[in-house]
């Protein structure tokens, strides 16, 4: 099975043998993880978040990392091997603060010539697709830098590729760990009803669309590329890794989570003071007496309380453990790499498994 490349459209225009992408976390991963999952064959992202220094030598990480694995990049965009096969998750609501600090890891992920740059969550996210388009048209040395547009809905969808002319479209659903729209659907019904409204039909207009939200395994993965995308975003099975920077006690939270186990809240942003994310959206992660008490109405103040004396005592309660709904099938820590191959090993089995379902009439022609 590793010898098997699949041929999808986020494969081919990437350069890579597994549509697999792991989301860029903040807080959660770097530059190694994202390196390793490029390595093993599906492409990492960075988040585009915190003090530059510190960016820039999580962006060299991956670079390391490629380079001594002898990572040899085939990019679609650029004539050349020198660019940097991961891409960077931005906020655009981070991006249009006026401090600039944002926008000047922009700048560096850009000048670093990294293969893609992710957008979401902004109301003028045209501005910063505008500005790396301008960047991309200024480089002494030829090189496209890909767009991916993260939706939630239909109409986000329809944004993303007539007005913004994203390169990949990130469906994300309900399920999905971390922020995302309140309201979004189900990632199956997200993919499906943008693909109606954008038929994969010659000529078509809609580009690659990738599926996020509660993707653990292979299966899941077959299920997405059935429906008739191009590929996956993973988040939370990347967390239960070496590479990931999620705290001991958060990994042992996800291995204890089930199903269940997860809940839509804004209680973790109330509780950090983070609530500069557009209207409608909250975040997905392990239940906590703090998301309880918060959506039960308690009042907020003895919430924000509650919680600050459990993180100081490093109760569980204190803890803030960003999850999708695929968690009840993470059960080990394993590397980045090794999570990554394994994902393609089951997803060719599980479309072989689905091929079997079909047997020749004998009426047939």
């Amino acid at each position: 099975m590793a010898n098997i490349i699949f041929n999808t459209e986020i494969t081919k225009l990437l350069g890579i043998k597994t549509p697999v992408m792991s989301a860029p976390m903040a807080m959660a991963c770097g530059g190694d993880l994202a390196g390793q999952v490029t390595l093993a064959g599906g492409f990492g992202f960075i988040p585009g978040f915190g003090e530059e220094d510190v960016f820039r030598a999580e962006l060299e990480k991956g670079r390391g990392i490629l380079q001594g694995g002898g990572y040899k990049a085939t990019s679609t965009t650029s004539p050349d091997n020198n660019i940097l096969s991961v891409g960077v998750g931005f906020l655009g609501w981070k991006l249009d603060e006026p401090d600039g600090k944002a926008s000047q890891l922009l700048t560096v992920a850009l000048e670093a010539r990294v293969s893609a740059v992710w957008l979401s969550f902004g109301n003028n996210l045209e501005k910063w697709v505008a500005f790396v388009r301008e960047f991309d048209s200024k480089r002494a040395e030829p090189h496209t830098t890909l767009i991916f547009i993260l939706v939630n809905s239909l109409q986000d969808a329809r944004v993303a590729v007539e007005d913004l002319k994203a390169d990949v479209v990130v469906a994300q659903g309900n399920e999905a760990g971390g922020h995302g729209h309140g309201a979004a659907p189900p990632v199956a019904a997200l993919v499906t009803e943008i693909l109606h409204q954008y038929p994969r039909t010659a000529g078509t207009k809609c580009p690659p669309v990738l599926a996020a939200g509660g993707i653990s395994t292979g299966a899941h993965i077959a299920a997405q590329l059935t429906l008739g995308a191009s590929g996956v975003v993973v988040g939370t099975r990347f967390l239960l890794t070496p590479e990931s920077t999620y705290k001991p006690a958060q990994k042992a939270a996800l291995l204890d989570a089930h199903a269940t186990s997860t809940v839509r809240t804004l209680a973790f942003d109330v509780v950090r003071g983070t609530l500069a994310w557009p209207a409608g959206v909250d975040g997905r992660g392990i239940s906590t007496q703090t998301s309880r008490d918060y959506d039960a109405g308690v009042d907020v103040e003895k919430v924000k309380t509650q919680f600050r004396e459990a993180a100081k005592e490093s109760s569980k309660d204190g803890l803030i453990t960003w999850s999708g709904t695929g968690v009840g099938v993470v059960d080990k820590i394993q590397s980045a790499g090794d999570v990554l191959r394994e994902l393609h090993e089951e997803t060719v089995k599980a479309i072989r498994t689905a091929n079997d379902l079909l047997i020749p009439s004998s009426t047939d022609a």
